[in-house]
């Protein structure tokens, strides 16, 4: 059996270098999605390039190898994990270095291209959130329909290079002896597709008879709205271009964000509940400007040292408030995990776990307490409009799961079958999941049109996973403190800490999982949401 000193010593030497590679391609990302360039498209690809390279080290991955199947059992259990990790971060990088370059170069293409890509209605250039708030308020059937079509030209770009960049993920997959790279994905996520389809099955079950029966009920709306016969209805009639969120209230909810200072009021709110984010707001890009991408998220570049960042594009509106919130979550996990922990566990132990605390803290705006304390109701507005949000977000739920749906099973196509007519492909598993009819002429490439398909692959089964888990936490919290307390107890921050956040990635998702909550368990999700 290796000795774990000999163990011990590969890990630190490979832990060095690692982390400085790491920083250096989160660095290079955020300069290209700040202000996208033709340079910084050159940076990034370089930067991670050279992470690819170095992860694709044969010898070294036969080196984790072999010191993780013949460790002496009774080693360090820190130990154990880092080794875990490397194998897990190794893995899919072990294919021929001029694959690893292609496919780099392809990614950062489609990277750039959504970032500077700008929809064009009527010769007009919109945002992003212009082409949302179109789709949200305009009665026009025809400048709807032309905002829908605008926003699915970014496919017509992007599909020739994803078409490209599938090929070479599954030529890897392949030479790693997976059958393709959703499977190469999956293991290297440890997740066992059985199970993820399983517990996806279980979710399109549960939400079957709630989603059709309030799909049916606002398609007669949006068919009255319109004048035309519910089973005219096309993707442009709804309220986003892919039917992922619910139409908004007709209580105007970003009246009630309008007059908020979004950032100032999310910092004040997560110091109240004992979690820091001004060393996040600081560093973070947080407005709307030309040359920057549309999409938010949240960058760990250095979190022991407090760097971790966010990129949003904030209008004091309701969707700018759920998407600072969304992204805090995210930073507030990072910025919490133990600084005494090893480079390879100061992260999130999954993308799951992440994205449970980014979800959990959206929810937070909706309730009644939030909206008394730190939007400025009284006591009677905000419980009328929690009530009424509160079936409004079910709706909003059980959207966004059949959209997820959506995804994870096309994705799922996408590797597996390559003679497939993607167009076809794409709108069979809208029509089964969303119940929305594709329309007469398809844009060309639409279903390419979704920047994860292209940068962040294999990843959709986190965001419906993470709202299962985000329910349990929203459960953990209050069985200890009480209903209301992510809004109104100062612990509940150190609940989230102690129980969820200071893990990092000891554990295995899953185990985590079963120590904080007992297990992953769609029940809380479902009682929450879709029960009559």
């Amino acid at each position: 059996m290796a000795r774990a000193g000999s163990a011990a010593a590969l890990v630190a030497a490979l832990e060095k270098e690692l982390e400085v590679l790491a920083m250096r391609e989160a660095l290079a990302y955020w300069a290209l999605a700040t202000a996208a360039s033709r340079q910084a498209q050159d940076a990034y690809a370089s930067a991670r390039s050279a992470l690819r390279r170095f992860l694709a080290q044969n010898d070294v991955f036969r080196e984790i190898v072999a010191a993780r199947e013949s460790i002496d059992p009774g080693a360090q259990e820190i130990l154990r994990r880092q080794l875990d990790i490397l194998y897990t971060l190794f893995l899919p990088n072990q294919v021929d270095e001029e694959l690893i370059a292609r496919q780099v170069q392809l990614e950062a293409e489609i990277e750039a291209i959504h970032a500077a890509f700008r929809a064009e209605v009527d010769g007009r250039r919109l945002t992003q959130n212009d082409l949302d708030e179109i789709l949200r308020r305009e009665r026009d059937a025809r400048l709807r329909e032309d905002a829908w079509t605008a926003s699915k030209a970014v496919g017509s770009q992007v599909a020739p290079l994803l078409k490209q960049l599938v090929a070479l993920r599954n030529e890897g997959a392949r030479q790693l002896g997976f059958p393709d790279y959703y499977a190469l994905a999956l293991a290297a996520g440890e997740m066992e597709e059985a199970a993820l389809f399983s517990w996806l099955d279980q979710l399109e079950a549960a939400s079957h008879r709630y989603f059709a029966r309030e799909k049916a009920r606002l398609d007669r709306k949006l068919a009255e709205r319109f004048g035309i016969e519910p089973q005219e209805l096309r993707p442009w009639h709804y309220s986003d271009p892919f039917f992922q969120e619910a139409p908004p209230l007709e209580v105007d909810l970003d009246a009630v964000f309008a007059g908020l200072d979004l950032v100032g009021v999310a910092t004040a709110y997560f110091d109240a509940i004992g979690l820091r984010v001004d060393p996040v707001i600081v560093r973070s890009d947080l407005f709307e400007r030309p040359g920057k991408a549309e999409d938010a998220f949240c960058l760990e570049v250095n979190a022991a040292a407090e760097d971790v960042r966010i990129l949003c594009n904030l209008r004091p509106t309701e969707r700018g408030a759920r998407t600072l919130f969304h992204e805090l979550g995210h930073a507030v996990y990072a910025l919490n995990i133990a600084t005494e922990f090893p480079y390879l566990l100061r992260r999130p132990a999954h993308i799951v776990t992440t994205e449970a605390a980014a979800l959990l803290f959206e929810r937070v705006l909706y309730d009644a307490h939030w909206l008394r304390e730190w939007a400025g109701l009284t006591e009677d507005e905000a419980s009328e409009l929690a009530a009424m949000i509160r079936s409004h977000a079910n709706l909003a739920q059980a959207i966004f799961l059949r959209w997820g749906l959506v995804m994870v099973h096309f994705e799922r196509a996408l590797y597996r079958d390559g003679g497939a007519d993607r167009s076809d492909q794409w709108w069979s598993f809208v029509e089964r999941f969303q119940g929305v009819s594709r329309p007469d002429k398809p844009v060309p490439g639409d279903w390419a049109a979704k920047i994860h398909l292209g940068v962040a692959p294999v990843y959709y089964q986190n965001y419906l996973l993470g709202e299962l888990v985000a329910a349990q936490l929203l459960d953990l919290v209050e069985d200890e403190l009480g209903e209301g307390a992510l809004v109104t107890s100062p612990a509940a921050g150190y609940v989230l800490i102690d129980r969820w956040f200071m893990h990092g990635a000891r554990y295995p998702w899953w185990e985590l999982a079963r120590r904080a909550l007992g297990g992953l368990d769609h029940q809380s999700y479902v009682r929450r949401h879709f029960q009559d």
